[in-house]
């Protein structure tokens, strides 16, 4: 289970159609969205060390995911500053 990963994405249909996307990384994704506070942003752990010293994040424990069990997530609080140079 990750929510960094392969995902599976697809046209559908033959006369209306619907662009999709699947994979374990989505489902994932779409809890951690769904266990995020309104206006918050949830990551996992292999999301939060992709992304390195870049942004800026808060480690917030583990959430119980439905059908995953308990993942370490972080709040992603935004994008750091960059250091001005001299």
């Amino acid at each position: 289970m990750s929510a960094l990963g392969p995902v599976v994405a697809g046209v559908l249909g033959t006369r209306k159609f619907v662009y999709d996307v699947w994979g374990d990384t989505v489902n994932v994704a779409s809890r951690l969205e769904t266990a995020a506070r309104p206006g918050t942003i949830l990551v996992s752990e292999e999301v939060a060390s992709a992304l390195g010293v870049a942004f800026e994040l808060h480690a917030v424990g583990q959430v119980d995911l439905k059908g995953k069990g308990a993942v370490a997530a972080h709040r992603l609080l935004g994008r750091r500053s960059p250091i001005p140079r001299r």
